[in-house]
């Protein structure tokens, strides 16, 4: 072999690698780059959109948990506003039924006053009064009760 042959075909295979080299680098490793930077770039965008919407749902989770917080704490204002208020009104119908009921009873009293019988109070303990029904040369007695709180 010739030894300008071989240098011959050496610098033919340079151009031709060289070229080739060229037209790969002008059109697939250019827009290939172009290519990974742009996905580059939207994975970035992307992930930092992913953390802005994380940090918005954690700010959003503590004003639900604080709003949440507040409506049980305006639930259980509003319960003991209205136990209170049933317990007043219950003390209230109370008071008036035992009134009403008082007034019968002095009303049977007199009732029976007039036929020679009478009612006589008599606290047995703190919770009920009991009325007796006296019958004068009888030596009978009959009671009802009267409960309350």
């Amino acid at each position: 072999m010739d030894g300008h042959l071989i240098i011959g075909e050496f610098i033919l295979t340079l151009g031709a690698f060289l070229a080739l080299l060229f037209v790969i680098h002008k059109f697939a490793w250019t827009p290939f780059n172009q290519m990974l930077e742009e996905r580059q770039n939207k994975v970035q965008a992307d992930w930092q959109a992913a953390e802005d919407a994380k940090k918005d749902a954690e700010d959003h989770q503590a004003t639900i948990k604080e709003q949440l917080r507040q409506a049980h704490l305006q639930a259980d204002q509003i319960i003991r506003k209205a136990h209170k208020e049933s317990e007043n009104m219950r003390e209230e119908m109370l008071a008036e039924t035992l009134k009403i009921i008082e007034a019968l009873a002095f009303s049977l009293a007199k009732k029976i006053s007039r036929t020679n019988i009478f009612l006589a109070p008599f606290s047995g303990n703190k919770d009920t009064k009991n009325w007796y029904f006296v019958f004068p040369g009888r030596m009978t007695f009959s009671c009802f009760s009267l409960w309350w709180k």
